[in-house]
């Protein structure tokens, strides 16, 4: 990094930068910066969440620390509806970096820090939620210790965002298990609140949550399955409006293969079980949803 601020430097470039970028295009920490004007615009309804964004480029030789603000706005200096996070550079399975974790930059009274290192482009994300802000439209500025102010617009819509979407968001989330995808028992509840705060109502469960429990010759269910891990999950997401298992199911079910009136009986057995277990729970088994087989790969 401090070797590409050198060469910024010998293609002209001086100091703390600023330059615009598509937000979601992608960013790479070896993209030569292109200083230009910048301004920043939201257009959203009452409650509703919504992001801007702009880079800031360290040409320099030491690590620059950027203290920013948000002004001219309802609420006040940087008001709380208007969060400001650093996206961080993270390492993939392919070895690509990518700009793509979003956590809040250090707030210090009215004032966002972060540092951005010699060689290196730190985006600024501005999360804006409309969130009893009157409607209008509304013009301030991010201030940037050392740079020129950067327009912010805001366009409040009159309509209201609802609290809740009517579209149900899930997505192979699998925070019933102890561990997976980065989830851990650190994390999770984290993951799981930030999920909620985004509008996600349908979590997915791993097979686990729901096993199969032994059948007789006949296929009759004979003991039940357990169901303390899938008591677990929901505890984690009571106010969940569906919830879904990625079942994996192979080609028979309790001993018995598919196609056969043993299975057929199992099956049934089976999932009859699960609906009453959720009728007593309190939750109708019309918001079970399961995924039977995932990528099939042949007819």
């Amino acid at each position: 990094l401090a070797a590409q601020a050198a060469a910024w430097r010998a293609g002209g470039l001086r100091g703390l930068l600023a330059w615009p970028k598509g937000r979601w295009d992608p960013l790479s920490p070896t993209e030569l910066p292109d200083p230009g004007p910048v301004s920043l615009e939201a257009d959203l309804m009452r409650n509703e969440r919504r992001g801007c964004a702009f880079n800031l480029s360290n040409a320099g030789d030491a690590p620059a620390r950027v203290r920013l603000a948000v002004e001219g706005l309802p609420g006040g200096t940087s008001p709380p509806w208007v969060a400001v996070h650093e996206v961080l550079f993270t390492d993939t399975r392919s070895g690509s970096p990518v700009a793509a974790a979003m956590p809040l930059a250090r707030r210090e009274g009215d004032t966002w820090t972060l540092e951005v290192a010699p060689g290196l482009t730190r985006q600024v994300w501005l999360g804006i939620h409309a969130r009893g802000v009157p409607a209008g439209d509304h013009r301030g500025r991010v201030t940037v210790e050392g740079l020129p102010p950067i327009p912010l617009r805001v366009r409040v819509r009159p309509m209201e965002f609802p609290e809740r979407p009517r579209l149900h968001l899930g997505g192979w989330d699998y925070t019933d298990r102890p561990a997976c995808y980065g989830a851990t028992p650190e994390n999770r509840e984290e993951l799981i609140r930030t999920l909620r705060e985004h509008f996600v109502d349908t979590p997915w469960a791993q097979s686990a949550v729901m096993p199969p429990g032994k059948y007789d010759a006949a296929g009759d269910l004979v003991e039940p399955p357990s169901d303390g891990e899938f008591r677990e999950w929901i505890r984690r997401w009571p106010d969940a409006r569906n919830y879904f298992v990625f079942a994996a199911v192979g080609d028979s079910h309790g001993g018995f293969r598919m196609g056969t009136p043993g299975f057929r009986r199992a099956a049934g057995a089976w999932i009859r079980w699960w609906a009453a277990r959720l009728l007593g729970w309190g939750i109708d088994p019309s918001r079970l949803g399961l995924l039977l087989v995932d990528e099939p790969r042949e007819p």
